[in-house]
């Protein structure tokens, strides 16, 4: 199930996680990111509180596990703070 980003918002709220979500254009890079640094801040704190595991987590950003694994570890993304 895909959430969009003011339902991944409540279910981090839920969860009492302050997550911000705000829909921005996304930046022009020569990589063309798929996630924005916020939607990857996101994935950070959400595995971090425990709020799924990363094939769930995975899903609901639309990514591969792999990638959410990438993330956590900062083998991707890594210049998002």
């Amino acid at each position: 199930m895909l959430l969009l980003p003011h339902e991944r918002s409540s279910l981090a709220a839920g969860l009492g996680v302050a997550v911000h979500v705000q829909l921005q254009p996304r930046r022009n890079q020569v990589y063309h990111d798929k996630l924005t640094p916020e939607e990857v801040r996101e994935i950070r704190a959400l595995h971090a509180i425990k709020a799924g595991n990363q094939k769930e987590i995975a899903h609901a950003f639309n990514i591969s596990g792999p990638a959410v694994h990438h993330i956590i570890h900062r083998r991707n993304y890594k210049w998002v703070e």
